[in-house]
């Protein structure tokens, strides 16, 4: 794959059709983040997008991760997701998307969903642009520990062996948690790419910028934004014996062939870039392997009862 230019993500997002999320949301569970592209330093050189690596907060779950900057919409945004985006941003970094002289507005990437009891629980979107001059960032000592430049080619062109993973466990708060917890399936196992970040910018000198985790939403914005939409990042299992590849999501090797199997037949567009599983299929798996061994201890109670 050629490196990956300003011109060519430009074209690739005028392409695009974002697809923007209707859920009726509070405020407070909506988030706007964005993606700040820039030239590579040699004219052969790759665009860079830049990350940050959130400071570390006791309570926080997403405390030291690699994100996009931005954060959740406030009442004095007025609703407007451009506005949190751009408020997030100077909030963190010290800097004025608005400001034309610096940043140009690329586009937008499709939204995405997290959901809670079968219903939409945050909405996260993630706003494009442009760095046209260099500029010194300040950081929220609160909120960011470092931020830095990473080439867009190490999504884009990421290999297999490059995938690593992330156990991510299942919330307490989701609905089906014991269920989950009774089945032994804590645990979701997530893709993930190891980042460095270049000409960083950190609070203290001892901040690591190097072998970052790059996962999550964050790794699927930047998927969508750099890669094929037939194509995605997936860690993938060995099953023994047989010795084929599968994706690799559950603690089960079981799960994840019959989730492989379900996904292919039923649940195609899900997986392009899914930020988490769908796991309501698993109490369909468990009824229907219920009602097969019922079925099959009546047929043999029958034939053992019509021996005798």
């Amino acid at each position: 794959m050629p490196a990956l230019t300003i011109p060519q993500i430009t074209a690739r997002l005028a392409r695009q059709s974002p697809v923007l999320s209707a859920a009726k949301v509070a405020v407070k569970s909506r988030a706007m983040v964005a993606c700040i592209v820039r030239p590579g330093p040699q004219p052969q050189d790759p665009a860079e997008m830049l990350l940050i690596r959130r400071a570390a907060r006791e309570g926080d779950p997403w405390s030291g991760q690699t994100a996009f900057p931005g954060g959740r919409c406030d009442v004095e945004d007025a609703a407007c997701d451009f506005t949190t985006a751009c408020r997030e941003v100077r909030e963190e970094l010290g800097v004025d998307l608005t400001n034309r002289k610096h940043y140009r507005y690329l586009g937008r990437v499709s939204d995405m969903e997290t959901f809670k009891s079968r219903r939409v629980n945050m909405v996260i979107g993630c706003f494009v642009y442009e760095q046209l001059a260099p500029q010194a960032f300040t950081l929220a000592v609160e909120e960011v520990a470092a931020c830095g430049w990473v080439p867009l080619t190490a999504i884009a062109c990421a290999r297999e062996e490059d995938v690593k993973e992330v156990k991510w466990s299942i919330p307490r708060d989701t609905s089906m948690y014991w269920y989950l917890h009774l089945l032994g399936l804590m645990e979701l196992t997530l893709p993930s790419l190891v980042v460095c970040l270049r000409d960083a910018t950190k609070i203290r000198p001892e901040v690591a910028v190097d072998a970052l985790s790059l996962w999550g939403m964050t790794l699927c914005f930047s998927e969508m934004l750099t890669m094929d939409p037939s194509t995605g990042l997936t860690p993938y299992r060995s099953l023994p014996i047989i010795g084929c590849k599968i994706p690799h999501m559950f603690n089960s090797a079981l799960h994840d062939m019959v989730y492989t199997l379900y996904v292919a037949a039923w649940r195609k567009a899900l997986t392009r870039h899914a930020s988490g599983v769908v796991l309501w299929y698993l109490p369909f798996l468990h009824c229907l392997c219920a009602a097969a061994a019922a079925g099959a201890a009546g047929i043999g109670y029958l034939a053992i009862r019509s021996k005798l």
